[in-house]
């Protein structure tokens, strides 16, 4: 009998005995404690451990880890090879290889010198034991493998071996040794020259450069770099003359190759030392032949004499034949497979930018929306950078997006699953990440899950950036708010949200829409002034906007900011920013309890554009006291007349005999506004206080009508008194 059949035979769990109708079956409520739980949960037990699964080099640990089974050497290796501290050493390794070739130039410039001074070779012994560590560096070197059959291996034991023998032998009786005879001379002469070789560890630094176009052109011109200096310092060695040409030393000044032997104290120098040839030239000398000759100019004016310097030269001729073109064409190769897209952001430390990436295909459409909401001039924000970064390239409908803002938009090919491109779109720099789904997509699930994954890997690179996603069902929020979400949209709860408040709210989604969009001033020009569509556009210019109050509006109630507000600039606040979040304040609330000695409040409001801030900002402390005066008299006022008002119906009501006494309220309710008010303000509506007035039988509504013409006087005269001056006439009565 197999395993499964085996288990189905088994005994009968509990559950399965118990009918389903006696089963226990969770409540709603328990269903919503037991999800919370399991976030709380996950919370605390996985969120760190992920922090410790990252890579250690983005936490910025010197060495690597150490895996279970894994000997000593191969730790060492892959700590050389991956870590940091590897890569400090290669950094140091590389500064010290140029150093040596700056001090042999130095040292050479005029003439060849094999004698180092001594301080120079006790910093080259100091770096002697680094230098034999990086005979092991390469990753194909194991027991069973020669070290030398690579390349810098090679490299760096032959450049050791002149420094070796130096430390052990001695500059002084290596001088001596090349003093005794030419061969001798050549010995100590070559082992000098292969010092030079020693610059070819620059290929080293290679590995720093993330772009592959910027490598190879390094890599191409570090090779005629080395060929220059590697041979200049060579030919200059090959080429010198014997410690016994000393004396002779003119015949290679004066006279040419062919010329100086047809001297006679020059021929026999020649013959017995080789003084004809041989010569002294600089370092300098030798790498400007080096580059006419490489350069197939051939000038003549400077040529090598000896036989070893001619055989160099050719040498050098196959060589350079041979690898600069290999290099060249690898060069071109790559700039023709080379995208535009393939770059990385590199304007991190002028401008601040933001990253856009996308679970599947970006839409031209939502991204064109986004980049006109983005950088348009009544955000704050607009002269930000963005960085779209995506996997595949873009389509043409979304090139001709990004053409329109291409100086502020860079698009990137590239994965935000791996580290080296979010590394290429700076994430540690970044002010803001968003991740959108594609609307036209016909597996929702699967674009959540890649939202979800994309918010994961954002955070994971950046733990403060705040990162904003896109889900479709709403059952996914949790998991990208589980991943490091700072806000979450769901697309269809929101959708369906404002729908079904809109069943409510007659006209609530395109108020929402209206509000939530941003468009240009220029719009209300396409129809006639007097049009009911230029009405609606101008309605439709009004955005939300967050600005700070002074200090100057402190002791005002929020009632009477309102009105203050929407009196003079028509700008209607619809919540306040406190400590506990975004409210709507009481009308009685009293401003000025924020510890700001400069800002009152923040406030939500609504607007047709952002300078409305710098408007608030002008108004000076004695207007707004002013205003706050006449209000209190406008009030006073106002409720005197409405009282009178209301006696004087009350007590003709008692007078007359009529079936209802809600008809007989008198007509002679009184002026809502007094008429000495109107000396210095024609604008306020007048009610005229006439005794005849009082015999009529006014009703509630010619009541009601009185109290709305005194309240629109007040609203009225605070539109007409941008400067005050009304105000301040009022106030004097």
């Amino acid at each position: 009998m197999s395993g499964f059949s085996s288990r189905m035979d088994g005994p009968l769990k509990h559950s399965d005995l118990v009918p389903p109708t006696k089963k226990r079956r969770l409540s709603p409520d328990h269903t919503v404690m037991r999800r919370q739980s399991i976030h709380d949960l996950v919370a605390m037990t996985v969120v760190p451990q992920i922090e410790h699964i990252k890579d250690p080099r983005s936490r910025g640990l010197l060495f690597l880890v150490r895996n279970s089974g894994e000997t000593r050497r191969d730790f060492t290796l892959r700590n050389l090879e991956q870590s940091n501290a590897g890569h400090l050493v290669d950094m140091f390794m590389v500064f010290l290889s140029l150093f040596w070739v700056a001090v042999y130039i130095f040292v050479n410039k005029d003439v060849a010198n094999p004698k180092l001074p001594t301080e120079v070779q006790r910093t080259f012994s100091r770096a002697l034991f680094l230098s034999f560590s990086n005979l092991h560096r390469s990753p194909h070197f194991n027991s069973y493998d020669c070290p030398f059959s690579y390349f810098f291996p090679l490299v760096d034991f032959i450049s050791l071996v002149p420094m070796v023998i130096e430390i052990v032998v001695g500059n002084d009786m290596l001088t001596h040794i090349s003093k005794q005879t030419d061969s001798l001379r050549q010995i100590a002469s070559m082992l000098q020259a292969a010092k030079t070789i020693r610059i070819l560890r620059a290929y080293r630094a290679l590995k720093f450069i993330k772009s592959t176009v910027n490598r190879q052109m390094t890599a191409t011109a570090l090779t005629v770099v080395c060929i220059i200096i590697a041979m200049a310092g060579i030919l200059q060695i090959l080429d010198q003359c014997s410690p016994a040409c000393d004396s002779f030393m003119f015949c290679s000044y004066n006279f040419t190759a062919y010329d100086c032997p047809r001297n006679d104290m020059c021929f026999h120098a020649d013959v017995a030392h080789n003084c004809c040839k041989c010569q002294e030239l600089s370092f300098f000398d030798w790498t400007y032949f080096v580059v006419v000759s490489i350069s197939t100019l051939g000038y003549g004016d400077i040529s090598p004499r000896g036989r070893l310097a001619r055989l160099a030269t050719s040498t050098m001729m196959l060589m350079t034949f041979v690898l600069v073109p290999i290099q060249v064409n690898r060069l071109v190769a790559t700039i023709s497979t080379h995208s535009g897209y393939t770059s990385s952001y590199k304007e991190h430390r002028t401008h601040t930018h933001g990253i856009i990436t996308a679970g599947g295909d970006i839409s031209a459409g939502t991204l064109a929306n986004f980049l006109r909401q983005f950088f348009h001039p009544d955000n704050p924000n607009w002269n930000e950078k963005i960085v779209i970064l995506h996997p595949t390239a873009p389509s043409n409908d979304v090139q001709r997006v990004i053409h329109l803002y291409e100086p502020r938009v860079q698009y990137i090919v590239g994965s935000a699953m791996n580290d080296l491109d979010l590394d290429r779109a700076m994430i540690s720099k970044a002010a803001v990440c968003y991740v959108l789904v594609n609307k036209d997509t016909t597996r929702p699930s699967n674009e959540d899950q890649s939202c979800t994954l994309l918010t994961a890997a954002f955070r994971g690179m950046n733990a403060n950036v705040p990162v904003y996603s896109q889900v479709f069902m709403s059952q996914n929020i949790s998991h990208c708010v589980l991943s490091g979400a700072t806000g979450v949209i769901c697309v269809e709860k929101l959708k369906l949200g404002v729908l079904g408040l809109n069943c409510t709210v007659w006209g609530l989604s395109t108020l929402l829409s209206n509000l939530l969009d941003t468009v240009s001033p220029s719009v209300t020009q396409l129809y006639p002034k007097d049009s009911w569509e230029t009405s609606y556009l101008k309605g439709y210019l009004h955005e939300i906007h967050r600005v700070d109050i002074p200090r100057s509006f402190s002791g005002l109630t929020y009632r009477e900011l309102i009105l203050f507000l929407f009196g003079t600039i028509q700008v209607v606040p619809i919540a306040m920013l406190t400590d506990t979040g975004v409210t709507f304040a009481p009308m009685d609330f009293k401003l000025g309890a924020t510890a700001d000695p400069t800002i009152c409040c923040t406030l939500y409001i609504l607007a047709s554009n952002v300078s409305v801030a710098d408007q608030i900002a002008e108004y000076p402390l004695e207007q707004i006291r002013m205003f706050r005066q006449t209000l209190r008299k406008q009030e006073r006022y106002v409720a005197e007349k409405i009282q009178e008002a209301f006696e004087i119906a009350a007590v003709t009501a008692a007078a007359a005999v009529a079936p209802s006494p809600t008809t007989r309220m008198l007509d002679a309710a009184g002026p809502a506004i007094p008429p000495n008010a109107l000396k210095s303000s024609s604008n306020l509506p007048v009610l005229q206080d006439d005794d005849d007035d009082a015999a009529k039988q006014p009703t509630d509504a010619a009541v009601l009508s009185a109290l709305v013409k005194g309240l629109h006087g007040v609203k009225h005269a605070f539109g007409q008194a941008s400067p005050f001056k009304e105000f301040l006439v009022l106030s004097s009565l």
